[in-house]
């Protein structure tokens, strides 16, 4: 997989490149996670922007190889483990915006019965305003059935 940006009516977006022989194995989580990000937009989610599902990817030497592209928002602002890790915290006032933002997002995917099940720092991301948007929705599922199996980053404590 490759992370990379492309320029589009002049505005920059992130595009999730993959190539077909990785997606066989992965292709139903792949179809998964598309299926989920089209069906949403919010403000304090790295939205989708469109799915290419055969493209020829090119290299600088000429050759190619076909992949599957995700074209996303672009958060050029980082992640919120980065700003942690380096400032130790923000203030409350900050701490506080950036929560309830965080809060719109979930109740807004929860009332499209969606579970993230991977939240945590760094799927917290900022763009160039240096809003919080919620990202990688590789373990989202819709809420249809209870929720029993354990995913996401095992804890380190």
């Amino acid at each position: 997989m490759k992370l990379g940006y492309s320029t589009k009516d002049g505005k920059h977006y992130a595009v999730k490149v993959i190539k077909r022989q990785n997606v066989v194995a992965n292709e139903k989580a792949i179809k998964n996670e598309v299926n989920i990000m089209k069906s949403l937009k919010h403000p304090n989610l790295v939205n989708m922007i469109e799915f290419m599902e055969k493209e020829e990817y090119f290299k600088t030497n000429g050759s190619s190889y076909h992949v599957m592209s995700v074209v996303l928002e672009l958060a050029t602002g980082g992640e919120l483990f980065e700003y942690v890790a380096n400032t130790g915290r923000f203030n409350e006032s900050v701490s506080r915006t950036y929560f309830h933002q965080m809060l719109d997002a979930l109740e807004y995917l929860h009332k499209n019965h969606i579970a993230h099940r991977d939240m945590k720092p760094e799927n917290l991301l900022f763009d160039a305003d240096f809003n919080l948007k919620i990202a990688d929705f590789g373990f989202s599922t819709f809420l249809n059935r209870e929720l029993k199996t354990v995913l996401g980053t095992e804890r380190f404590f």
